[in-house]
């Protein structure tokens, strides 16, 4: 069975789901799943983003230092049995792709039973000047400034570092759960040989 993640550049989510997936259905004995990560967009870097990495490895999971973020194309898409993006507009994207609506394709959260989009760090990160005010402050003080707003300034590396450990534990909770319906369906192919 093969399994691909899918956001925007391939940059930070999807990778990082791929990894956690990795890892988690390796420790599983889960070998028959093959996990793999694409963008829908031309990568604009030739590594996964640093705070992403830096998150993963505190969870546990090894460094992908040579993860290679690639553009999702329609020879990718062919070969999976399960294409799980990260916010609807992904599953329209990729359907247009594939030339209509196809079943292989979920969010990641709707494939967990869950409703609503896993958006990417940066949709917490702004460059206004509340935000860049608040990085002067006092952490104590920038924590709640940020919880108020929402949001942290791009230059703020305590709190882009925190917000890429929100969402990589979001996306772990999601990829656990993911995993445990994908090992339930690869079993159910094992035991009905007229599947």
């Amino acid at each position: 069975m093969e399994v691909l993640f899918v956001c925007e550049m391939n940059f930070e989510r999807s990778p990082a789901a791929e990894y956690i997936a990795k890892a988690e259905a390796e420790q599983r004995g889960l070998l028959t799943i093959q996990f793999s990560s694409a963008g829908l967009e031309d990568p604009h870097y030739g590594f996964m983003s640093v705070p992403m990495r830096r998150s993963l490895y505190e969870l546990g999971y090894p460094d992908p230092i040579s993860h290679k973020p690639r553009k999702v194309t329609p020879e990718i898409l062919s070969r999976q049995d399960l294409i799980l993006c990260f916010t609807n507009h992904h599953v329209e994207l990729i359907n247009n792709i594939i030339g209509g609506q196809d079943p292989r394709v979920h969010t990641l959260t709707d494939f967990t039973g869950e409703k609503g989009d896993i958006p990417a760090p940066q949709a917490f990160m702004k460059d206004n000047v509340l935000s860049t005010a608040a990085m002067y402050l006092p952490p104590a003080w920038k924590r709640n400034l940020s919880a108020i707003l929402g949001y942290v300034h791009r230059g703020d590396t305590e709190g882009v570092a925190l917000i890429h450990d929100k969402v990589t534990r979001q996306i772990e909770g999601y990829v656990l759960r993911a995993l445990d319906r994908i090992a339930t369906q690869a079993q159910f192919r094992l035991d009905s040989p007229n599947v």
